[in-house]
């Protein structure tokens, strides 16, 4: 909230055509507030569904329920996921495309047509956490989904690159081609998520320590990013050069600045805090995802 409040906010109305206090607040909130959060919507969205969960973890405490812990889910068990995702993204598209944004209780940027993903995808990441799924996870279920999500990419790609997009893929209606986007964007969601898992969890086992570094400062590089990466764009603009070049030097400063700022965030008391960087307590080698640690984690 501070960083949507006291930078983006002055940036966007400095920058934009729009003038006066009453008529930016107005064009702000007919655009689904997405231009007051930038990148900082989708922190929002796990902001509510996080005080939703917790809200839900009072209640479930307070009548004596416990936690459960599921199993890896199976073949049957992740198509089933894919089915169901693939329908409701469609159904939702049908009045609701892709790049539609709308403010959710007057505060919140939604796009709806990917809201099933989101909740879905946070819904699941807690499950994860309860049944292990990052240690067991089959490789033989990880790597088959790898490929389906892979080759759903590379349908996605193909579309794209042959001039194909546009008819057999749209951004919403009740048609087959919404129906085929939805379903290509389930499997790679899907697909993705299962097989990346175990494919870097049997690569790398042990991170090293300019990994765990950039970890620990990865959520606070997400937030600055976005400011970076556009002003090297804008100072890169007018040089003359290839733009294959100008991606390649705004991809490789702009990784080294997001990180280093915010590795330096760290030594600013205040910003640390609001970035994500102050030292907290990290989980003790050989600790399972038992019911204790994970309500702490939730907590």
């Amino acid at each position: 909230m501070i960083f949507v409040l006291a930078v983006n906010l002055p940036i966007v109305y400095v920058t934009g055509s729009v003038r006066g206090p009453g008529s930016f607040v107005r064009w702000l909130y007919d655009g689904g507030w997405q231009y007051a959060y930038l990148h900082l919507w989708f922190l929002a969205h796990l902001l509510a569904y996080t005080g939703i969960y917790v809200a839900w973890l009072s209640l479930a405490r307070r009548t004596g329920r416990s936690p459960r812990a599921w199993a890896p889910p199976g073949h049957a068990a992740i198509a089933g996921f894919v089915a169901s995702l693939a329908l409701s993204m469609w159904i939702v598209r049908i009045w609701y495309p892709v790049g539609k944004w709308v403010p959710l209780l007057f505060v919140l940027p939604v796009e709806p047509a990917h809201l099933p993903e989101y909740v879905s995808m946070f819904a699941l990441g807690i499950m994860a956490w309860r049944g292990d799924w990052l240690r067991r996870m089959p490789v033989r279920t990880g790597l088959t989904w790898l490929c389906i999500g892979l080759a759903a990419a590379g349908s996605v790609f193909a579309a794209q690159a042959f001039g194909w997009w546009n008819d057999l893929m749209t951004a919403g209606g009740l048609d087959w081609p919404s129906l085929a986007r939805s379903t290509c964007e389930a499997l790679i969601c899907a697909g993705l998520s299962v097989g990346l898992i175990v494919v870097f969890r049997q690569i790398v086992r042990r991170p090293g320590r300019l990994l765990t570094t950039l970890a620990a400062a990865s959520y606070a590089a997400y937030i600055l990013h976005l400011y970076i990466v556009i002003s090297l764009q804008n100072l890169l603009k007018p040089a003359a050069l290839p733009a294959a070049a100008k991606f390649a030097l705004v991809a490789v400063v702009g990784i080294v600045l997001s990180f280093g700022l915010a590795l330096l965030s760290r030594r600013i008391p205040g910003l640390r805090i609001i970035l994500g960087t102050r030292p907290g307590r990290s989980r003790p080698a050989g600790e399972t995802a038992s019911e204790p640690a994970a309500e702490t984690t939730a907590g």
